[in-house]
């Protein structure tokens, strides 16, 4: 398991920042882990559900009464129709925090997170494309 230093470093360049022209939401305390959008092909949508997987022992970890130690969020878009993201709280358990990191990192190495789920999926997309 990644330090809480080590986990930090992996996430801060992932912190949420205001978009230019952006109005609605803010989530400064939160970095961004994942995330997809109406387009999301197969495996993004499979790094997604992958994604709030491996948080979801942490799903009802509140850092306090207005803030969660994770959440996924949905934004419409003019390009893309929706955005959903999956943002982790700066002040989340370490051991949350580290599980973030470690997802980024899997990432950055090799895009697919599981395997079995992404086959899974392909599998069930052709199948409904054969008819």
């Amino acid at each position: 398991m990644k330090t809480e230093t080590e986990a930090r470093a992996i996430l801060e360049p992932r912190r949420w920042t205001r978009p230019r022209h952006y109005y609605g939401a803010i989530w400064p305390e939160y970095y961004a882990v994942g995330g997809q959008h109406r387009d999301s092909d197969t495996l993004e949508q499979s790094n997604f559900e992958v994604t709030k997987q491996r948080l979801a022992p942490w799903a009802d970890a509140e850092i306090n009464a207005l803030d969660h130690a994770w959440t996924t969020t949905t934004a419409n878009h003019f390009l893309v129709g929706w955005v959903e993201t999956i943002y982790v709280h700066q002040d989340a358990p370490v051991e949350l925090l580290a599980e973030a990191a470690e997802i980024i990192e899997s990432l950055e190495n090799y895009p697919i997170l599981d395997e079995e789920d992404y086959s899974a999926r392909e599998f069930e997309a052709e199948e409904e494309a054969i008819g």
